[in-house]
């Protein structure tokens, strides 16, 4: 997955499909690439909410994932479509793959400045629907049922 402001470089792809093959192999299974962006280029307003934010969502989720806000991620379309959807989402994929049973592979990619479109998330319609959700998917992860404990004859 990638945004459309032109603020990520499709030149990052290439090196997020070698993280993947590779830990494919060794792992033996599926896996998520989460990008990471290695030096953002947003005003100091939304850098500071972000490291804000995602520094309780590391605290509460456990996820490991210091930018989850990067939309840069590669991972099989059924495994992603096997994740629980709702809207907002994609704060949260990094922690939803864990809770799924998906190891995550964290890569640094570039940021750039947006030179295209235009932020639709502020202040407010961050926050709010953020601490809403979040606190869902500590519910849901409470709940879940592990595959493991199912036994199959």
């Amino acid at each position: 997955t990638m945004d459309g402001d032109l603020q990520n470089d499709p030149a990052d792809i290439p090196g997020l499909y070698h993280a993947y093959q590779q830990a494919v192999a060794e792992k033996g299974r599926p896996v998520f690439v989460i990008g990471q962006r290695a030096q953002r280029h947003d005003d100091w307003l939304r850098c500071a909410t972000s490291k804000t934010a995602n520094r309780v969502r590391q605290y509460l989720l456990k996820d490991n994932t210091r930018d989850s806000g990067c939309a840069v991620r590669l991972c099989r379309r059924e495994d992603y479509l096997s994740l629980p959807f709702f809207n907002n989402m994609h704060r949260f994929i990094s922690a939803l793959a864990m809770q799924n049973g998906f190891p995550l592979v964290l890569v640094d990619i570039s940021h750039r400045p947006r030179v295209a479109g235009v932020a639709k998330y502020g202040f407010w319609n961050r926050l709010c629907p953020g601490i809403v959700d979040m606190f869902g998917l500590l519910w849901l992860n409470r709940r879940r049922r592990r595959l493991s404990s199912i036994t199959h004859y």
